[in-house]
């Protein structure tokens, strides 16, 4: 499928992303100091980052791919569920401020407790 000079470079390519990767998780490492700086950043990401994080989580690369084969296989009708999270996320940029000082104030880790803080016990279990 390569030759060798196009396995040596891709080789060589692979070996600095994970030096790379490496490096950035040493450097992270050592300004972890609680399980609150672990767990949330240390309430200290900002705006875009987190979205982007969101959106990563959302759409990783196996959920794009199962997206891109029912589209192929069914048709275009299979746009709904990527649409409807990218209006999600938009929605929840306007959000985005009050959930982080709610969060902040109440000292929450993730957006179902928020919910439970706002809407009771009962939004922990599905319907």
């Amino acid at each position: 499928m390569f030759n060798s000079r196009e396995t040596f470079i891709l080789s060589i390519m692979i070996i600095a992303c994970g030096v790379f990767m490496m490096g950035l998780s040493l450097y992270f490492f050592r300004r972890i100091k609680t399980y609150d700086d672990y767990n949330v950043a240390g309430r200290s990401t900002g705006t875009f980052p987190l979205i982007c994080t969101l959106i990563g989580t959302a759409v990783g690369g196996s959920t794009l791919l199962g997206f891109v084969s029912k589209g192929y296989a069914f048709g275009l009708g299979q746009l709904w569920l990527p649409v409807g999270m990218t209006v999600a996320g938009v929605a929840l940029y306007f959000f985005i401020a009050r959930i982080h000082s709610e969060g902040e104030r109440l000292n929450m880790v993730t957006l179902a407790d928020f919910l439970v803080s706002r809407f009771g016990e009962g939004v922990r279990t599905p319907p």
